[in-house]
């Protein structure tokens, strides 16, 4: 039986939000669950953070070539949005604190998106859907972010 496009754009919204909770709620607590959660933030900006607060440099100066943790490779002025998390927070709430503030990052990207309402739910419920960005989020990455600074530029 064929749905009526009313009755599919009222779904779309409910349809997007749980499937969003769902999607990035479920990977977030598995990574919480396996001490994973906001690896990349832990490695790299809250180590970076702590040792600029401590009188040290930005940069690991020991690293002599790429591999995994501790490489932080972001201009010095991105410290400025990590620092709040390092200064008030232990290693592990800042990180959590961080992947926090990218999913809503995230999700006030969408929000904030000049398109169509049912374009904004779509890329909501695509996005959730996509291993990319949810991994990203569970990494503490900075996707979440440029998704907003995006949106706010195009807007």
């Amino acid at each position: 039986m064929l749905r009526s496009p009313e009755t599919l754009r009222a779904a779309l919204p409910v349809l997007a939000i749980v499937v969003s909770a769902v999607s990035i709620g479920a990977v977030l607590v598995a990574a919480a669950a396996a001490g994973t959660l906001g690896y990349d933030y832990a490695c790299c900006y809250d180590v970076a953070a702590r040792r600029v607060l401590s009188g040290g440099p930005i940069y690991d100066l020991s690293f002599t070539q790429s591999g995994p943790g501790g490489l932080f490779d972001y201009p010095p002025p991105f410290l400025a949005l990590v620092l709040p998390f390092a200064v008030g927070l232990s290693p592990s709430a800042a990180a959590a604190a961080w992947t926090g503030a990218m999913v809503v990052s995230f999700l006030v990207g969408v929000a904030l998106m000049p398109v169509r309402r049912e374009v904004r739910w779509l890329t909501l419920l695509l996005g959730s859907l996509s291993w990319p960005v949810v991994y990203s989020l569970k990494l503490g990455q900075v996707g979440g972010l440029l998704v907003l600074l995006f949106a706010i530029a195009w807007r």
